[in-house]
């Protein structure tokens, strides 16, 4: 996901997502509301973004990753600067 973030969109781009993605994953956005759900939905999200936004400016911290069983949850911090429909956003998060 980084890497897409980084690089941007490639031919490559909803396979390698698609390899990493739990077939019940979920996106949710700052208002943790669901931004994508299942495997499929949640590739097309960072495809269609990709394709529509201009990433001027991505920084990201290392994960902080947990273990419970056989499930893993990494977080880390992150900085955005992207251009969509003509408007400059910057974003940040964790």
């Amino acid at each position: 996901m980084n890497r897409a973030w980084l690089e941007g969109p490639t031919d490559e781009l909803p396979q390698a997502l698609a390899e990493c993605f739990h077939p019940a994953m979920v996106i949710r956005g700052g208002d943790l509301q669901p931004n994508g759900v299942g495997r499929d939905a949640c590739v097309q999200s960072y495809v269609d973004f990709l394709n529509s936004a201009v990433v001027h400016r991505c920084q990201l911290e290392e994960p902080s990753i947990d273990l419970a069983g056989d499930t893993a949850a990494a977080v880390y911090g992150w900085e955005m600067t992207y251009e969509l429909d003509g408007q400059t956003y910057e974003e940040a998060g964790s």
